[in-house]
């Protein structure tokens, strides 16, 4: 991303450039997956099971830190706690 805003400002730049980090990007997840498999080559289930409690637990404690965020910036008003 960097490099989208240190490079020219065309269309073909900024297309490439996406285009290498949705791949990069789109690799994390299938490496880290092979990563563990290949470390935990007796016991596959147990190390899928990590995998996806790992990639399960982030979200919940990103969203738990939002909502807690949001809830401190709208104390005192009323009508943003009827919606949250």
């Amino acid at each position: 991303m960097l490099t989208l805003a240190l490079a020219d400002h065309t269309t073909l730049t900024a297309a490439t450039v996406l285009m290498v980090w949705g791949l990069g990007y789109g690799a994390v997840p299938v490496t880290f997956q092979t990563w563990i498999l290949d470390a935990a080559s007796e016991d596959t289930e147990a190390a899928t099971s990590l995998y996806v409690s790992a990639f399960k637990v982030n979200p919940g404690i990103r969203s738990l830190d939002g909502a807690s965020a949001a809830r401190t910036a709208t104390r005192g008003r009323p009508w943003f706690d009827a919606v949250g």
